[in-house]
């Protein structure tokens, strides 16, 4: 059993396009990603996981946004399932965040954030269960995931160029074996850095940076 958990830690990869200052791609099978790309202006962050079959997809706007999306649909070229955010960094930075404590949905704290309760504007859905963090410096998404990881969580922390870009975590299941989660926070300051991608992508239409 440790050693399916560890499998399952070990799905906290992280493959950042080369303008990244640091670009960690372990080979861990079943899942790949968050892969970070451009295209119309946009930021595209994708997630694959090879091993999950849903069967039919779905797309929605991410609450309080116009032009950002959450979308999940099956991997047509390598099977599974493809988890994916399409950012528009207007919207994220337009709305208006909210200073109200929120720890995890479950109500287990926010690790890494001091006292587990992240001042923000938290908003849940219904769609996959899917929770988003607005906070005066984070963007956040939280995303069920059914595996049991024996309580193990952990994380991983990334930069684009030479500012923090933010921390993907793997929520550790509780004591029933349940309510493991991936959930990623980006750095709102971060988008600066990546504004010459962003403007190249505007200025080619179509083309995925």
């Amino acid at each position: 059993m440790k050693q399916l958990a560890f499998t399952l830690l070990a799905a906290l990869l992280l493959a950042l396009p080369v303008h990244a200052e640091t670009t960690i791609n372990p080979m861990i099978p079943g899942v790949e990603g968050p892969l970070f790309n451009f295209l119309d202006g946009k930021i595209l962050i994708t997630i694959k996981l090879l091993n999950a079959e849903i069967g039919l997809g779905g797309s929605f706007v991410i609450p309080k946004t116009k032009d950002s999306r959450f979308e999940l649909a099956p991997n047509v070229i390598d099977g599974g399932t493809l988890v994916q955010l399409t950012l528009d960094p207007a919207d994220i930075k337009g709305v208006r965040v909210a200073s109200d404590p929120h720890a995890l949905p479950d109500g287990r704290p926010i690790p890494g954030v001091a006292g587990g309760e992240l001042p923000s504007l938290r908003i849940d859905t219904d769609w996959m269960k899917t929770s988003y963090y607005f906070s005066k410096t984070l963007f956040g998404v939280y995303l069920p995931v059914k595996f049991n990881t024996q309580g193990i969580g952990g994380s991983m922390s990334f930069k684009i160029g030479k500012k923090a870009g933010g921390t993907l975590f793997l929520i550790g299941s509780d004591q029933q074996g349940k309510n493991s989660a991936f959930l990623l926070f980006l750095q709102k300051n971060a988008m600066v850095a990546m504004e010459p991608f962003i403007e190249a992508s505007l200025r080619n239409p179509g083309v995925l940076y």
